[in-house]
């Protein structure tokens, strides 16, 4: 049986030129601690370096969950 990857909701920050940026997201559990620095792809498929975990929630949710979320979030809107 597939093991079941759990999520949590975290907030990441990314330093510009400009300032800050910030993202709140989902990451996999095994990726999401604190004061973490990942490398994420945005919406064109590029990556960018430098998004540090500054917030990890405390409830986890499957993929499962995460996807009938969405599903129902794009129904109210």
């Amino acid at each position: 049986m597939k093991r079941q990857v759990l999520y949590r909701q975290c907030r990441l920050e990314k330093q510009t030129q400009r300032g800050s940026k910030h993202l709140v997201t989902w990451l996999p559990q095994k990726v999401a601690k604190l004061r973490n620095v990942l490398r994420l792809k945005d919406d064109a498929g590029q990556w960018m370096d430098g998004w540090q975990v500054m917030v990890v929630g405390t409830r986890s949710q499957s993929s499962v969950q995460l996807d009938k979320h969405y599903r129902a979030s794009l129904k109210l809107s």
